[in-house]
C-alpha cells in the first residue's frame, strides 16, 4: 500500500534535516511515479504531536496519493562486528520492501551487521551508510546503495570525504562508523576494522 518511506529524526521536539528529506522524497516520487510530488513533510509533521523530550523516529510511508505516519521511540542497535557480503543488489530509493537486504542480513552469521560489497566495491550496511577513518580523515564510499540523508549532510559540511573504497582497501582503515538519518556523525556507532569478517 505504501511502497516508499522516510525516517526522520525527532529529538527533544525538533525534526532534523527536513530540507534534505523533502528533496529525497521529491526525487523518489518523481522516479517512481513520473510526476512532481505534492507531499510536504512540514505539513505532515504539523498533523502530529511531536514528543518534547527524548529521541524518536518519525516514520513516513507514502504512495502516489496518500501517506501514513507514526512516531516511535528510537533505541540504536549495538554493533560490534560486521561481515562482508557480496551481492549485485540494487536499492536506490527507500522502498518499504526490503526482501533483498533482509536475505543478505540473514547471512551475517555471528556478526552484528553486514557490509555489502558490489562488484568489489564497498556500499552500505543493512541499514546505514558507512564512514571509514584512516587515522586522519573520515571517508565514505562513492558507490553507496542509497545516498543517505546524514551522508549528504556530512559531505556538504566537509566532515567526511567521498572516495572509491574497494574490499581490499578495508585493511588500510582503522575504524568503520555507521551513519543514517537517526545517527549523527557524533552519535555514529564505531567498529574497529579488525572486527570486520570476510
Amino acid at each position: 500500500m505504501y511502497p516508499l518511506f522516510e525516517s526522520i529524526k525527532i529529538k527533544n521536539g525538533f525534526a532534523y534535516h527536513i530540507a534534505l528529506h523533502q528533496q529525497r522524497i521529491s526525487n523518489s516520487y518523481k522516479a517512481v511515479y513520473n510526476k512532481e510530488c505534492s507531499l510536504e513533510i512540514a505539513d505532515c509533521l504539523e498533523k502530529m504531536l511531536l514528543p518534547k523530550t527524548g529521541l524518536f523516529k518519525y516514520r513516513l510511508r507514502y504512495n502516489e496519493h496518500t501517506f501514513d505516519a507514526e512516531i516511535i521511540p528510537y533505541i540504536p542497535r549495538e554493533i560490534n562486528s560486521l561481515k562482508v557480503i557480496r551481492s549485485d543488489i540494487s536499492y536506490q530509493y527507500k522502498f518499504t520492501k526490503r526482501d533483498q537486504i533482509n536475505k543478505l542480513f540473514q547471512q551475517k552469521g555471528n556478526a552484528d551487521d553486514i557490509i555489502i560489497a558490489k562488484d568489489g566495491l564497498i556500499t552500505d550496511s543493512s541499514y546505514s551508510n558507512l564512514v571509514f577513518f584512516d587515522g586522519d580523515d573520515w571517508f565514505t564510499s562513492d558507490t553507496p546503495l542509497l545516498k543517505g540523508i546524514q551522508r549528504e549532510h556530512l559531505l556538504s559540511t566537509a566532515k567526511i570525504k567521498e572516495r572509491q573504497i574497494a574490499e581490499q582497501d578495508l585493511s588500510s582503515y582503522k575504524l568503520v562508523g555507521l551513519i543514517n538519518a537517526m545517527l549523527d556523525f557524533e552519535d555514529k556507532m564505531v567498529v574497529p576494522v579488525s572486527n570486520i569478517i570476510f
